[in-house]
């Protein structure tokens, strides 16, 4: 048997301090949920929780539309993603670099869009002195100029 190096040994604990802290921070707070919707009023273990809600027309419509929404979400990324990354992978193609800056700014842009949105947001409701945010006045300000260069 081979004896274990110094390093192992501290991959060994990261791993086992990662696994502890989804233990406790993922896996507990979703345990204990379970059990409660298991419950019934009485305290016995029942399914009619999940039963009342999936024979209800509402809630079965709802979750039939949030899955066929990321069904057809995932499709439509595959099917842009998968030859998009065979490109990037094998293909010496001119602007590269600019690509994959580029094929990153869904990552970023939706908190960029809701800072500014809630900036401008706060400007139009509260007025300038009530924005205490710096970053949603700056953002205020930049959009304030667009809209006067485009007027």
């Amino acid at each position: 048997m081979r004896a274990f190096s110094g390093l192992s040994i501290f991959r060994a604990w990261i791993c086992v301090a990662a696994l502890a802290f989804l233990a406790v921070f993922l896996f507990y707070p979703l345990s204990l949920v379970l059990h409660a919707s298991l419950q019934a009023d009485n305290g016995a273990w029942s399914i009619t929780a999940y039963l009342d809600t999936l024979s209800n027309r509402h809630y079965l419509r709802s979750l039939t539309n949030s899955l066929v929404a990321g069904a057809l979400a995932m499709i439509g990324a595959s099917i842009i993603g998968v030859p998009l990354a065979f490109c990037f992978a094998r293909l010496p193609l001119p602007g590269k670099v600019m690509l994959l800056t580029l094929s990153s700014l869904p990552l970023l842009l939706p908190s960029f869009v809701s800072a500014q949105a809630r900036g401008f947001r706060q400007l139009l409701l509260r007025g300038i002195e009530k924005v205490t945010s710096e970053w949603a006045i700056l953002c205020t300000a930049h959009n304030i100029a667009k809209l006067a260069a485009c007027a």
